[in-house]
């Protein structure tokens, strides 16, 4: 009866793409928060551009969230911060 219950179980190890490794986020997560695609991110990666990335292995790619906001605020253009003009 013991084996029954242990055959339905999956297992945690299968998946890993959305679990945070260090505090550290997939690249789902990372263009959801970004606002762009997987596919920007894996381009951006492929031409030395966007945010700081992690290689964990040789296929696992993850975020943390604090480079991916130094990365929109280093995007930030022009404006002195003040909203009366």
């Amino acid at each position: 009866m013991n084996l029954q219950k242990e055959k339905n179980v999956k297992s945690p190890v299968r998946d890993v793409t959305n679990v945070a490794v260090g505090g550290l986020i997939d690249d789902a997560k990372a263009a959801e928060y970004l606002g762009v695609s997987r596919q920007s991110l894996a381009n951006w990666r492929c031409f030395g551009r966007g945010p700081k990335y992690y290689r964990i292995g040789s296929r696992m790619i993850r975020y943390s969230p604090a480079d991916l906001q130094a990365f929109m605020e280093r995007g930030a253009v022009g404006g002195s911060g003040d909203s009366a003009a």
